[in-house]
């Protein structure tokens, strides 16, 4: 996911892992109690490798041609991968608030209202996010398509990382609520 993008698409994934994890917070289960490595993991071993390849491999792309990534600071690359892990923690706790309050509901509304948001740029900026080249290619207009390069088939791999593990979390806090309530 391109940086700009980014910060939009973890605060996502905090809320979703949080809504996955109604059961324990409407129970009385802590913030930050087991639930919490769920977000913790996700981000570690799947979102921030993924910021990572994308950030050292195509830095021109991931930030989608605004900036140049040559003029950058040293250490950017760093500021976001803790800058995404920070919004994400933000969603959860967020949405344990939501939960604790009994405003499931707006939780819910919250997701979808971000889910839109994300679909929304996702089509004005596609054609930023359809190029692959350098930040000079871009601008004078000859940079490739996505397809025609690398960055196709690494980001189908890092998408289908991203979803699989978001899966896989949400899976797991479902079923971990199911066995909370049954026992």
């Amino acid at each position: 996911m391109p940086v700009p993008l980014q910060l939009i698409a973890s605060m996502l994934m905090g809320l979703v892992l949080a809504l996955s994890a109604f059961s324990q917070f409407e129970h009385g289960r802590p913030a930050f109690g087991r639930d919490i490595w769920v977000p913790v993991l996700y981000q570690l071993l799947v979102v921030t490798p993924a910021i990572l390849y994308v950030a050292v491999v195509h830095p021109d792309w991931s930030w989608l041609y605004w900036v140049d990534p040559g003029r950058l600071p040293f250490g950017t690359t760093t500021l976001v991968v803790i800058g995404a892990a920070a919004v994400e923690l933000g969603g959860y706790l967020a949405g344990w608030m939501l939960l604790r309050a009994r405003r499931r509901r707006e939780l819910v509304l919250a997701v979808l209202a971000l889910t839109v948001v994300l679909l929304v740029l996702l089509i004005v900026l596609r054609d930023r996010l359809a190029h692959a080249g350098t930040f000079s290619e871009y601008a004078l207009g000859t940079a490739a398509r996505v397809s025609e390069r690398k960055l196709g088939w690494s980001l189908s791999i890092v998408d289908v990382g991203l979803v699989l593990g978001l899966a896989l979390s949400v899976r797991f806090l479902l079923v971990q609520g199911e066995r909370e309530r049954g026992g």
